[in-house]
């Protein structure tokens, strides 16, 4: 029994390759229908070739003011190369999203605020300093927000700027 299930399930392998190896049936037409396919294949082959006069062979893409279509459109922000050769200061490591504002101290002459990082160690800030990776300079320290601002080359390579704001997270367990 195992032998007839070997013996069908070779035979189901192979049917296939079987029936692709097969050559093709002859064509049965008589000689006068094939002249005359021929003689029009020729005059259809007359007709579509393009000619002097034709409108599309003096086409020429004029695409100079078009923007390159295999450019994407949105792109990653590219963060302006630094003109100094100052070392990054350790906020500037990590991206604004992964970056947590804990608190802010408005006592004194300049505002401050904590910052933490997602390696779990804690930065005081005041404006002036650098944070995330594209180069974001802060601009402002308010009671419940840092303000920085952002500059970077925008897909059509133009320079861009954004404010962007870390705010206050609120106390966990109150």
């Amino acid at each position: 029994m195992s032998g007839n299930r070997i013996s069908f399930c070779l035979l189901l392998a192979l049917l296939p390759g079987l029936l692709l190896a097969t050559p093709p049936v002859a064509n049965s037409a008589p000689a006068a229908v094939a002249a005359d396919q021929s003689a029009s294949d020729a005059q259809v082959q007359q007709s579509s070739t393009p000619t002097a006069d034709d409108d599309a062979s003096d086409y020429r893409y004029q695409g100079l003011s078009r923007r390159d279509p295999f450019v994407p459109l949105l792109t990653v922000k590219v963060p302006i190369a630094p003109r100094d050769d100052r070392p990054l200061e350790p906020l500037e490591h990590y991206e604004l999203t992964q970056l947590r504002l804990v608190a802010v101290l408005l006592g004194f002459d300049k505002p401050h605020a904590m910052i933490k990082a997602p390696d779990g160690k804690a930065y005081i800030v005041t404006v002036g300093n650098r944070l995330g990776k594209n180069r974001g300079v802060i601009t402002a320290i308010t009671k419940k927000a840092v303000v920085l601002k952002e500059t970077y080359y925008d897909y059509t390579g133009n320079i861009k700027s954004s404010e962007k704001q870390l705010k206050l997270t609120k106390r966990e367990g109150a």
